[in-house]
């Protein structure tokens, strides 16, 4: 059986500022935009350097920057009043940056290694996200995965049908175990009671 192979595209950068031009090497199925890879030169000591922007140009004060690498988390920062970030001790590489809404990938360059065009910094634009917490998966309210949607105390949602299956299961579970318990204790009292033979 022959299983279609994903779409890839190519980002090629005219300038270091530029919006840069998409090549596509097989026809996109998904909506979703290309990814852009951006080459940066890092700062000395293995400096990333940025600034993150909402929608209007306007810098994003106290916005956690997450950094990662081959799906690990190298460094988590926080934007400064002006938006600004500063993440040192990298080494060259392939690296995911996050900041709220905006994803970045980003080949890392030593100074002495980095191709003619590449930028000095990763400047994102990026929309506040909201941070969720929880515990299991079950967090998000906006997926309606809440408590009280999740069990149907809000009139709406509640379990699935394989849920309820489970759920009924292990009571009766429960019930037939802790009556065959009783039953038990039963028998070993009247064993106890018969009067030992000669």
């Amino acid at each position: 059986m022959l299983v279609p192979g994903p779409s890839w595209s190519l980002a090629e950068g005219l300038d270091g500022d530029a919006e840069s031009r998409k090549r596509t090497l097989e026809p996109e199925q998904d909506s979703q935009a290309p990814v852009r890879i951006l080459d940066i030169q890092l700062g000395s000591g293995g400096t990333l350097v940025g600034r993150v922007r909402d929608e209007q140009g306007r810098p994003l004060a106290g916005l956690t920057v997450v950094v990662s690498r081959a799906g690990h988390v190298v460094a988590r920062v926080r934007t400064g009043e002006l938006g600004d970030y500063r993440v040192t001790g990298l080494v060259g590489g392939v690296y995911c940056v996050r900041a709220g809404s905006s994803v970045a990938i980003g080949r890392l360059w030593t100074t002495a290694s980095a191709p003619p065009r590449s930028r000095q910094r990763l400047d994102l634009a990026a929309g506040r996200a909201v941070e969720v917490r929880g515990q299991s998966g079950e967090a998000s309210v906006g997926d309606r995965l809440d408590p009280v949607h999740r069990f149907g105390l809000d009139g709406q949602g509640g379990l699935d049908p394989f849920e309820i299956t489970l759920l009924t299961t292990s009571m009766i579970s429960l019930t037939l175990s802790a009556v065959m318990l009783s039953r038990i204790d039963e028998l070993q009292d009247s064993v106890d009671r018969l009067s030992a033979s000669p």
